[in-house]
């Protein structure tokens, strides 16, 4: 047994260089390395997410009326149409991610003006709130694993709940 921990050790170890060179100094065996991937999904909220992440996130509301979802940070209003970009699916319970080299609507463009650089965007539907979700680099494929993850556990549940 020892010899097979030790030959996917050595085996995780040259995925882990690959994925991160130079990253590897705390991935001692394989035992470590399944422990460190599966703590990376234990976050029990999204703002502890978003915290851990270095992320930045909004609650919106649907204004109907206007047929826009509002943002407010502070003082600072910002009224998005709900057919625009990646709102376009939210009020479905979507979840969508947009980067800056695919954002044919400049949304980045238009959100870094307001809230810093910003080349990833996540719109979000727990089934309950909305959220934007901002990055200052595109989302990892960690990080859109663990929101896809949350949305869906927790749109169900909102779902199912009323």
């Amino acid at each position: 047994m020892k010899n097979d921990e030790f030959l996917l050790s050595k085996l995780i170890e040259e995925t882990c260089q690959q994925e991160d060179e130079g990253n590897t100094s705390s991935i001692k065996s394989f035992v470590d390395y399944f422990e460190m991937k599966s703590n990376y999904h234990e976050h029990r909220s999204l703002s502890d997410f978003v915290e851990a992440e270095g992320l930045s996130h909004y609650e919106l509301s649907l204004i109907p009326a206007i047929h826009c979802f509002r943002l407010i940070d502070g003082a600072f209003i910002l009224d998005l149409p709900k057919n625009f970009s990646i709102f376009t699916h939210l009020v479905n319970g979507a979840i969508e991610f947009l980067n800056a080299e695919t954002d044919e609507d400049l949304l980045c463009s238009v959100l870094s003006e307001v809230f810093g650089k910003c080349d990833g965007i996540c719109g979000l539907y727990d089934g309950e709130k909305y959220f934007l979700i901002l990055s200052k680099n595109e989302f990892s494929h960690e990080q859109v694993d663990w929101l896809r993850s949350y949305q869906g556990k927790h749109f169900e549940k909102n779902q199912s709940a009323a």
